[in-house]
């Protein structure tokens, strides 16, 4: 049974860029969902974790604005 990926920050460890994302489905898209790399220093070594109730409503709130 699918089961919806809790919300996460993505952070580069090198340039400090971060996103949070909250998936509305148990599928991640590469570039929309999940990044694959920094995209303002190109590293592939981002670091994730669980995101915090003020990142998750701001990007739920700029979700749907956009």
């Amino acid at each position: 049974m699918p089961v919806r990926t809790k919300p996460f920050t993505q952070a580069c460890p090198q340039c400090n860029w971060s996103k949070t994302s909250a998936p509305v489905s148990d599928v991640l898209i590469a570039g929309r969902d999940i990044a694959t790399q920094c995209p303002r220093c190109g590293a592939k070594a981002l670091k994730i974790h669980e995101a915090s109730a003020f990142a998750v409503l701001i990007s739920r709130v700029k979700r749907l604005l956009a």
